[in-house]
């Protein structure tokens, strides 16, 4: 689930110039850009960008934009050529998913440029001064609605330890009215951005992670074990253009295998593959009195977690497609914050936490 404790989310923000230099380019909000950026904007991305005279960001989104139909129409054309058999769905379909998250990156961003969002202190979470402590924790409450299960109210509790570019986090969702129980434990490589070897100077990173899952279903008469093998990035925004500073987006693909195993004597097992894939825009937010963090929109491809995957017009299931969601993360001080999550699905999941930062500063 997103709820996972991410490093490169739960570092203070700095207060230092954008995308490795470049400054924020602040515009004023008017009628006819912000307009524009709607109509034609929502087909032609960059139009707000255009309307306010910014001509070099908008032909960089409206690049964006192309780009991402040509992957589009790339991975469904070798849907359509191949049938769609499950032997070979996997690379069409990731290639189609990111085109779609870049399809949307590239509108939001148009979009956030002309209200007026960029900001010189991109609060960037990850940038090479934002080292903070190297330990992490998180208590909180989550809730699922998912009319298939008994379960309703869990306990969560995770934490997040960081030794240079190595990052581990486990993470354990706990049912408290219903026998429940889901475990993760993830590892990470930082192979570019803070904390790494390859600094970029922003907030854009380059991640490889692997994780394990168990989840057990006793009520229910079974439970899930899951690997799996990703690489995830964000890019800071400002890189496109200074009147994007302060926002970013991200993308995830990777694999996984999953094994469910039955309770019940001579059941046997199931083993499954799955598809990972997850794309995201975000904005850093710089608030008065010190409170700092990011929010952001999301959608999370796999199928596997609490939330599952949308099936429109089929009723409650795991449907093909997977869900959308809502961060957001507000540091109110050097050593305490709060995460908040709302992810819709299958089922409806609310996630809301306290974190802790602990030991010194890690450099």
């Amino acid at each position: 689930m997103a709820a996972h404790i991410d490093a490169a989310r739960a570092e203070p923000p700095a207060r230092e110039k954008t995308a490795g230099g470049v400054r924020g380019k602040k515009l004023h909000p008017r009628p006819l850009p912000i307009a524009a950026s709607l109509v034609p904007g929502l087909i032609l991305h960059g139009a707000g960008h255009f309307a306010a005279g910014e001509r070099d960001v908008a032909r960089r989104l409206l690049l964006l934009e192309g780009v991402g139909l040509g992957m589009i129409g790339a991975g469904g054309a070798y849907l359509i050529a191949t049938g769609a058999t499950r032997h070979y769905i996997g690379p069409p379909i990731a290639l189609a998913l990111s085109g779609i998250g870049l399809f949307g990156v590239s509108w939001l961003a148009d979009v956030y440029g002309v209200v007026g969002g960029s900001h010189e202190a991109a609060g960037s979470p990850a940038s090479g001064s934002a080292l903070g402590p190297p330990i992490d924790v998180e208590a909180g409450y989550g809730y699922v609605y998912d009319p298939r299960f008994a379960y309703r109210q869990f306990a969560v509790v995770g934490g997040s330890a960081r030794l240079g570019a190595i990052r581990i986090a486990p993470l354990a969702w706990l049912a408290l009215d219903d026998d429940n129980q889901r475990f993760r434990l993830e590892s990470a490589y930082r192979w570019a951005g803070a904390h790494s070897a390859r600094p970029t100077g922003d907030a854009s990173t380059v991640e490889l992670a692997a994780a394990l899952t168990y989840h057990r279903y006793p009520d229910d008469g079974f439970a899930v074990s899951t690997g799996e093998a990703m690489v995830s990035g964000r890019l800071d925004l400002a890189r496109i253009g200074g009147s994007l500073a302060g926002s970013f987006a991200e993308l995830a693909l990777g694999i996984g295998s999953e094994i469910i195993n039955y309770y019940r004597p001579g059941a046997g097992a199931d083993i499954g593959e799955l598809l990972l894939a997850r794309f995201a825009y975000g904005v850093f937010l710089n608030l008065p009195g010190g409170l700092a963090g990011e929010t952001s929109l999301y959608y999370d491809h796999r199928r596997d977690t609490f939330t599952g995957g949308l099936s429109p017009g089929a009723g409650p299931g795991s449907g093909f497609a997977g869900f959308f969601g809502a961060g957001l993360l507000l540091y109110i001080g050097p050593r305490w914050g709060i995460r908040a999550e709302l992810e819709q699905g299958a089922a409806r999941v609310a996630h809301l936490a306290l974190l802790m930062r602990l030991g010194g500063e890690s450099r």
